[in-house]
């Protein structure tokens, strides 16, 4: 059944950009990929936390070895579209098949043909695995012979037959083939593991290797059963070479979030002139840049500030409706209290009508800051930088 696509890391650029300064280190990755002489496969994990970029180096990685033309042929795999380990491991099959063809039909044409052939034959048994042991278990039974043959035919090929022609002729290919498999920290526990088990199969074919990028910790969770020394073990059996993805400096962070944040502006139809000022740029800092912690975290800001410009842009000033765009993206829970709360906005924007109503607006704005516990500080932040009113009301309580 066809799955929608995966998530992507698209706010940190085109494969070919380098807003993380990451291009050296994935030059050293694809320079020992393809350098390395064995025919044997090797699986190639690229991890890092949340959010950190691993996506970014992955199609670094990607252009990289492409750049090498007849020596490689790139692969890029997506299980999103895919479930269950007999078709995971048919589409695989299939995708590498294709992928060799496409390479080899101008270069060796009877090997071409002949991969061809093998490769259908690998994708007929993993499609119909569960066939296999049918007939297994019919034959044990006493099945009629007739109703065998629905099961499946005898002229059907087997598992150790395509095994051994696709071992014998990816050994003659004259290069190496690389599977790009991204995201797979995303995918729901089961398919984690129906993954795992596809790579533990296919993994043994020859001059294939694969680059997987995910979150090393959610893996082994997961493979472990919530036992991540269990699920490190497991995948100590699957991955040869592990790349761990430096996290990004504060000022690549910075850097990413104000060159994003200019270009949407401009997009949305903002003057450059407004949209490369100091004010938008001191507000980024003060309100916004608290609350951002990876690349995904920028991403996810500079995506939604079409929309934010839209709903409220024309309402408030250019730089507060910046900062409620961080509210909105980071603390959903603070900007609903502002969005629908008429005491909380106007505790905010609006000095106390008398003294007696200043401690009902005092507990508004404490409430603001404790919508989102994991974000109290940014929110206080963002309440200097933008509501001055309510921070000098807050007096003592506001530097806490």
């Amino acid at each position: 059944m066809e799955r929608p696509r995966g998530r992507t890391e698209a706010a940190e650029g085109e494969p070919s950009e380098d807003r993380l300064h990451r291009a050296s280190f994935a030059r050293q990755i694809a320079a020992g990929l393809v350098a390395d002489p064995t025919i044997e496969s090797v699986v190639v994990a690229i991890v890092g936390s949340l959010g950190c970029g691993k996506s970014s180096l992955l199609r670094l990685v990607r252009d990289e070895v492409a750049a090498r033309g007849d020596l490689v042929c790139v692969v890029d795999f997506n299980p999103w579209l895919y479930s269950g380990d007999l078709e995971l491991a048919a589409h695989l099959l299939g995708t590498i098949g294709d992928g060799v063809h496409a390479v080899l039909k101008d270069r060796d044409a009877d090997l071409a043909r002949k991969l061809v052939a093998t490769f259908e034959g690998a994708v007929r048994v993993a499609r119909f695995g569960g066939r296999l042991v049918a007939k297994a278990v019919a034959q044990r039974a006493g099945a009629p012979s007739d109703l065998i043959a629905v099961i499946l035919p005898e002229d059907e090929v087997t598992a150790k037959d395509v095994q051994t022609r696709l071992t014998e002729q990816l050994a003659d290919l004259p290069f190496h083939v690389f599977v790009f498999i991204d995201e797979v920290d995303w995918f729901p526990t089961d398919e984690v593991r129906e993954l795992a088990r596809v790579l533990r199969v296919v993994a043994d074919l020859p001059r294939t290797t694969y680059v997987l990028a995910f979150d090393r910790r959610r893996v082994e969770l997961v493979l472990g059963g919530e036992d991540p020394t269990r699920g490190r073990a497991y995948l100590e059996k699957i991955v040869d070479q592990t790349y761990e993805v430096p996290p990004p400096s504060d000022a690549d962070l910075w850097e990413m979030l104000l060159a994003g944040t200019q270009q949407a502006l401009v997009e949305a139809r903002v003057a450059p002139r407004g949209a490369r000022s100091t004010e938008v740029t001191a507000r980024l800092q003060a309100a916004v840049l608290p609350f951002v912690k990876s690349p995904r975290d920028v991403g996810r800001y500079v995506r939604s500030l079409p929309s934010a410009i839209g709903l409220y842009g024309k309402e408030v000033h250019l730089a507060d409706a910046l900062a409620l765009a961080a509210v909105r993206v980071f603390a959903p829970d603070a900007f609903s209290l502002w969005l629908n709360s008429p005491e909380t906005r106007d505790a905010l924007m609006k000095p106390p009508k008398s003294p007696g109503d200043a401690d009902a607006c005092r507990t508004h704005i404490r409430e603001f800051w404790g919508a989102d516990p994991s974000h109290v500080e940014p929110l206080r932040g963002l309440t200097q930088a933008t509501f001055p009113v309510a921070w000098q009301l807050m007096g003592d309580d506001a530097p806490g």
